[in-house]
């Protein structure tokens, strides 16, 4: 009993517990590390995805990569809303710049492997 009200104390509210844990994943720190580990994770997945269809039943890694992209497009629409006044300052950073042509080349890429398997 006495161990449990300590324990509790040392948490805080459940609120106070909220907002510790919101601001621990919000930390920049914690933010670099999963981004650069989704980026070092993502290009598995894409391989398989792309470089190891033989048929149609293959399409096993496909909805990872398409959440994936989802993600990352989600992820810079919020940015470019929140974070700049308007699309040219958005892109005034290199790095925004080389995010959007990437989603670009994907869905490209994308596309064009539906049309090729779609075909009969």
């Amino acid at each position: 009993s006495s161990s449990s009200a300590a324990s509790r104390r040392c948490i805080g509210s459940p609120a106070d517990y909220l907002h510790r844990l919101l601001a621990f994943y919000s930390s920049p720190l914690v933010r670099f590390v999963y981004t650069t580990l989704a980026y070092i994770i993502f290009p598995g997945p894409l391989f398989l995805h792309f470089g190891y269809f033989t048929s149609r039943r293959d399409f096993l890694s496909a909805p990872l990569v398409f959440a994936w992209l989802c993600c990352a497009t989600i992820e810079d629409i919020r940015q470019a809303l929140c974070q700049y006044e308007s699309i040219s300052g958005y892109l005034s950073s290199m790095w925004n710049v080389i995010d959007v042509t990437s989603i670009g080349i994907f869905i490209i890429g994308a596309l064009v492997f539906i049309i090729h398997y779609s075909e009969p």
